[in-house]
C-alpha cells in the first residue's frame, strides 16, 4: 500500500527469509565466512546459533545461491519437540523413500545414495533448522551420520541452525562427542544501534528507495525496543511505514516511532516491553542495562499520560542504579531528572523539587561545578519555581546558569540565546522592564550576530578555524551521559 508512495520496488520489510535484502554487517560477514569456510573445506559439522530471527536461514539460503552446482543439498526445516525418528526426515529432506521403511533399510539407502553423489563428483550437505529442537538421541544419531565418510573426503557434511539453547545443548556431557565434531561455529549477537541504522538503509536501498528515509533517533528507538533483532526490526519498520503512509509523511522520525510502539505494546502484540519485564522480574535485577530498559518504559508510559506505571519504572531503574553504579553517577541523575519531569507534569511540585536538587548535587561532584549539565539542572530548577511563582528563587538560579554557559561556550555563543530570552520573560514577570529588554536586546544581537556571519564566508572560515576549547566541544558533542534540558 506505501510502496509506489516511498518509491519502492517491493516492500523492504518483508518477513519472508529474502537472501537479497540480507545485510552483511561485522557479525552477519562473519557467520557467512564461517559457513562458507566449512563447506569450500569440507567440514564435518558447522553449527550457527542466534536468537529468533537473526539472520541465520537468510545466511545460509545466501550462501547456496552463491556455491558450485556440484552441491547436493537437503534441509531439514520443521523440527519441533516430538519429531521422532530421524531417518525419515533424512530421507524426505534429499526425496528418497521413506514409507514403510525400516530404520535399517532408511541408514541403507542413505548410504547408497551418499556413495551416488560422490561418484558424480557432487557434495552432499544436511541442514537442519531449528536443530535447538533435536533431543540428545537425535544428535547423537546425526553424529554417526557424519561418520560416514571416504579416506579423504567428507561425503555428508552437516550446518545445524538453531537458538542459543542448542548451545547450551552441545555443552552437556553426553552430547562431548558431537560437540568434538563440532569443526566451525558462530553466535549472531543482536544488532548494535550503528547496526540497526545501517541495517534499516541497507534494506531501504535494496527496495529502491531512499536510505536515509528513517531519521537517526527513529533508527534509535527502533533499536531500543527490537533489542538489534532483525525479525523485529522489519515489523517495527514495516508498521512505521504505513502509519508514515497514512499521514503522508516522507521522512519517518522518533513520534512516528512512538505511536506505532505505544500501539503495539497497549494491543500485547510487541513484545519487546514484555521482554524488558521479564528480565525485570527475572534474570538481572542489579543490571545497569536493565535500569535503562526500565527508564525506556517509563518513559513510553509518560508520554501516554500513565503516570503511575512510568512512576513505578523510574523507581525500580532508581533503585538498580543506586545498588550497582552508586548513588553519585551521572547515568542516575539522567533516571531522576525524568522522575522529576513525571512528577512536574502531575504539579508534585516538592516531590520534583527534591530530585531536581539531587540531580545538581550529583552532576556537581561528578562534572564539576562549572560544567552545562550543571547549567541544564540549574535551569530545570528555575523552571520548576517559575511554574510555581516563585520568581525570586527562580532568578539567582536562572543567572548563574547563564554564567556558567557564557564559561562554556563563550558570551556571544547562540547556545546562550534562549537563557537570555528566558531570564527576560522572568524579568518581565517581576516588572522589571528595563532589565528584560537588556536581556532581549543581548539575544537579538547573538542572533544577528549568527545570520551576518553565515552571509559573510571569510567570516565563517575564520570562525571554522578556531578550535574550541576541550570542555566546550566535549559539552557541545553531548559526550557526557547527563539529561537534556528539561523543555518548558
Amino acid at each position: 500500500m506505501y510502496e509506489s508512495f516511498y518509491r519502492f520496488r517491493e516492500k523492504p520489510f518483508s518477513l519472508l527469509p529474502d537472501p537479497a535484502f540480507l545485510y552483511l554487517g561485522r557479525q552477519h560477514s562473519a557467520a557467512y565466512t564461517m559457513l562458507e569456510y566449512g563447506i569450500m573445506h569440507q567440514l564435518g559439522i558447522t553449527v550457527i546459533t542466534g536468537e529468533i530471527g537473526s539472520g541465520k536461514t537468510s545466511l545460509v539460503r545466501h550462501l547456496l545461491n552463491q556455491l558450485d552446482s556440484n552441491l547436493t543439498v537437503g534441509l531439514i526445516s520443521n523440527t519441533h519437540r516430538s519429531l521422532g525418528e530421524l531417518m525419515p526426515w533424512v530421507a524426505l529432506a534429499f526425496e528418497l523413500p521413506h514409507r514403510n521403511r525400516s530404520r535399517v533399510e532408511l541408514y541403507e539407502d542413505f548410504v547408497q545414495f551418499l556413495i551416488k553423489e560422490y561418484a558424480k563428483g557432487n557434495r552432499t550437505v544436511l541442514i537442519i533448522d531449528e536443530a535447538q529442537n533435536m533431543d540428545t538421541e537425535m544428535l547423537e544419531e546425526l553424529r554417526m551420520l557424519s561418520n560416514i565418510n571416504t579416506d579423504k573426503d567428507q561425503v555428508l557434511q552437516l550446518i545445524l541452525l538453531g537458538q542459543p539453547e542448542l548451545r547450551e545443548k552441545l555443552r552437556q556431557r553426553e552430547l562431548v562427542q558431537f560437540a568434538q565434531r563440532v569443526a566451525a561455529n558462530y553466535h549472531l549477537e543482536p544488532l548494535t544501534t550503528e547496526e540497526t541504522c545501517n541495517y534499516i538503509g541497507h534494506r531501504i536501498s535494496v527496495a529502491g528507495g531512499d536510505p536515509s528515509l528513517f531519521d537517526a533517533p527513529a533508527c534509535e528507538l527502533i533499536h531500543e525496543h527490537t533489542r538489534g533483532i532483525p525479525r523485529l526490526i522489519n515489523t517495527l519498520c514495516d508498521m512505521a511505514l504505513v502509519y508514515a503512509f497514512s499521514e503522508q509523511k516522507e521522512k519517518i522520525d522518533a513520534k512516528i516511532l512512538a505511536e506505532v510502539v505505544s500501539d503495539k505494546v497497549n494491543g500485547g502484540v510487541f513484545p519487546s516491553e514484555e521482554s524488558d519485564q521479564q528480565e525485570v522480574n527475572e534474570f538481572w535485577p542489579r543490571d545497569p542495562q536493565l535500569a535503562k530498559s526500565l527508564n525506556n518504559i517509563a518513559n513510553v508510559y509518560r508520554s501516554q499520560g500513565k503516570f503511575d506505571e512510568a512512576e513505578e519504572n523510574y523507581k525500580r531503574a532508581v533503585g538498580i542504579l543506586e545498588n550497582s553504579v552508586g548513588a553519585q553517577h551521572p547515568n542516575l541523575a539522567t533516571v531522576l531528572n525524568n522522575l522529576a519531569v513525571l512528577y512536574r507534569k502531575q504539579r508534585k511540585f516538592d516531590e520534583a523539587e527534591s530530585l531536581y536538587r539531587r540531580v545538581l548535587n550529583i552532576v556537581e561532584k561528578a562534572l564539576g561545578p562549572e560544567h552545562r549539565a550543571v547549567a541544564m539542572g540549574l535551569n530545570n530548577l528555575a523552571v520548576l519555581y517559575q511554574k510555581q511563582g516563585k520568581y525570586s528563587e527562580a532568578e539567582p538560579l536562572q543567572k548563574r546558569a547563564l554564567a556558567i554557559l557564557e564559561k562554556v561556550f563563550g558570551p556571544d555563543h547562540q547556545d546562550i540565546v534562549i537563557h537570555l530570552k528566558n531570564l527576560a520573560k522572568l524579568q518581565r514577570y517581576m516588572g522589571r522592564a528595563d532589565e528584560a529588554a537588556d536581556y532581549e536586546a543581548r539575544a537579538v544581537e547573538i542572533e544577528n550576530s549568527k545570520i551576518r556571519h553565515s552571509l559573510n564566508p571569510t567570516a565563517t572560515l575564520s570562525q571554522s578555524n578556531e578550535a574550541p576549547s576541550s570542555e566546550a566541544a566535549a559539552a557541545h558533542k553531548g559526550l557526557h551521559p547527563v539529561a537534556s534540558p528539561d523543555k518548558k
